[in-house]
């Protein structure tokens, strides 16, 4: 059978993953207290009867250094993406290898006129990740558990019993406001959110800065009080003008209409308000789509009063930053984003700024586009079952806030890579009361030191003594030890000797990668930082 790719396609990625996984020594791998993150690439070869599924890369880790330790021998981000990423580089820096001098290599089917290595017609490559990317696609909403937009009351509840015990019901339309600073704590048990259990439910389409709106559970009543005729459905009350205000110093009031049952057909989902575009605006939500509007309040989403959040701050270029309001107001969505340091701040981007960036130019960056005759993309991003997820959120993370780029020269092309969300948890994720693991896992399908342990960027067992030994501490996915690769598959770019060039001055020879990411960069991520020019002049030799 075919691969397509749909749920069964990523268990069986996941599932791939994690056997590699466990098949790795327990050198690097967390205790009984302490978790880690999973990312891996693998590769299919051949879509007809019998695809061959490979894990060629994989990497742990949720660390990175901050500024001050930053060189060109150290690896500034050892989070669970980049392990992945730069064990990957590892893989094709190997297999081009192979081709330029024995004409045999399980990637490539040859070269083209300027002796660039031409990817195989069959071969696609999958990113795995145990959770969501840090950043932009780990922010979202947290909804209440409901599988089907519907959940039931307890027997000895009646739906009229809860509305009971609200207080303070008024509006200038007769509609009652249900708040849930004062509902009783067994009506608590119908509205209150589950922080601890994200459902998989995808969200609103949202726009880079705002969150989606969302619905009320539609409540069945299963006690036969004779108060109760029919079922009624409770809906998010958009927030504006003043009362945004009174939910911000007021417990994050969450306010909700109650809809008889006779309106259910005839009411429009929004026509119980008199918001305006502004209101949206003070409210931080985003006004629903017209697609939206069409549905019946039965088939809406459940409502939200809070986000998920991510450790990932606001780069101080971007001209929005997190308001850090309580609740779902706490983050602004579609900006860069930069990971917190070990004491102080890093200038490495988040995983998903990063997913981003290759999923608009490619995996293989400026150096190995001089090597190979197209950029690589990911096809799918699958995501472990472990981790909340959010379609909505990774779709506006990665390729949302790169679909306005335009002028791209093939044979770079913005990819839309497909997301997928596992069944499959990983063993050691991240659980309550449980530490991160401070060390970092590199593996690539090479014969040369194939599995390296990182401790804050360097080989674990270095002593600072050793440390000043270059070569004693280098991880093989450093930007020494990549460009010295690099070097191993060919000394002449385009007729030019690059034996004793720069790390920078290599680069900025491809000049098809660096046209494409300058567009991209400023169309969409002109905040992103550039890092300091001591890191890259250094040569192979050094």
């Amino acid at each position: 059978m075919a691969a397509t790719f749909d749920q069964g396609f990523c268990n069986k990625i996941a599932e791939l993953c994690y056997s590699k996984y466990d098949t790795l020594p327990k050198n690097g791998k967390p205790n009984d207290r302490q978790w880690t993150l999973l990312a891996a690439i693998v590769k299919v070869n051949g879509w007809g009867i019998d695809p061959v599924f490979e894990v060629i890369s994989a990497g742990t880790g949720s660390k990175c250094v901050g500024q001050s330790k930053m060189s060109s021998t150290r690896l500034n981000d050892c989070h669970a993406e980049v392990m992945a990423r730069r064990g990957f580089l590892r893989y094709l820096y190997y297999q081009v290898f192979q081709q330029l001098h024995t004409g045999k290599s399980a990637l490539f089917s040859g070269t083209d006129y300027e002796g660039r290595c031409i990817m195989k017609d069959d071969i696609t490559f999958h990113f795995f990740t145990s959770h969501v990317p840090c950043g932009d696609a780990s922010i979202f909403p947290k909804f209440d558990d409901y599988s089907d937009g519907t959940c039931t009351l307890p027997i000895n509840i009646s739906f009229s019993h809860a509305l009971k015990e609200v207080s303070k019901m008024q509006d200038a339309n007769a509609n009652k406001h249900l708040s849930k600073n004062t509902v009783s704590k067994e009506a608590e048990t119908v509205f209150q959110t589950n922080d601890g259990v994200e459902s998989d439910v995808s969200q609103a389409s949202c726009s880079h800065n705002h969150l989606p709106t969302g619905e009320g559970p539609f409540v069945k009543q299963l006690n036969t009080d004779s108060e109760v005729q029919l079922p009624r459905t409770v809906r998010l009350q958009e927030i504006t003008g003043e009362e945004c205000k009174t939910a911000v110093h007021c417990g994050n009031e969450v306010k909700f209409t109650v809809i008889e049952p006779s309106e259910l057909h005839s009411v429009s989902p929004h026509t119980h308000t008199n918001s305006t575009d502004e209101n949206y605006k003070c409210s931080g939500l985003k006004r629903a789509s017209e697609h939206e509007e069409n549905l019946s309040p039965l088939s809406k989403k459940p409502a939200f009063s809070d986000v998920y959040r991510t450790g990932s701050k606001c780069l101080p270029g971007e001209k929005l930053q997190d308001p850090k309001l309580p609740g779902a107001n706490y983050h602004v969505t579609g900006v860069l984003r930069g990971k917190p340091g070990r004491g102080e701040r890093s200038l490495s981007l988040s995983c998903s700024d990063k997913l981003a960036r290759w999923a608009a130019v490619g995996l293989q960056g400026a150096l190995l586009s001089l090597l190979l005759h197209a950029p690589v993309y990911y096809k799918t991003l699958n995501i472990g079952g472990s981790s909340p997820y959010s379609y909505d959120a990774l779709h506006r993370a990665v390729v949302g806030r790169t679909t306005g780029v335009v002028g791209l020269k093939p044979p770079y092309g913005l990819s839309s890579p497909i997301f997928l969300h596992s069944t499959l948890p990983f063993s050691d994720a991240r659980q309550p009361g449980k530490l991160p693991c401070a060390e970092s896992i590199v593996w690539s399908a090479v014969p040369n030191r194939p599995l390296e342990v990182a401790v804050n960027g360097i080989k674990k067992g270095t002593t600072k003594k050793s440390e000043k030994l270059h070569s004693t501490c280098c991880l093989m996915i450093c930007k020494k030890e990549l460009l010295r690769q690099f070097m191993h598959c060919t000394h002449v770019i385009n007729g030019v000797d690059i034996s004793n060039m720069t790390y920078a001055q290599i680069k900025g020879m491809a000049e098809h990668y660096r046209a494409a990411w300058n567009i991209v960069q400023k169309t969409c991520f002109p905040a992103w930082p550039r890092k300091p020019t001591e890191l890259s002049s250094f040569t192979a030799g050094e």
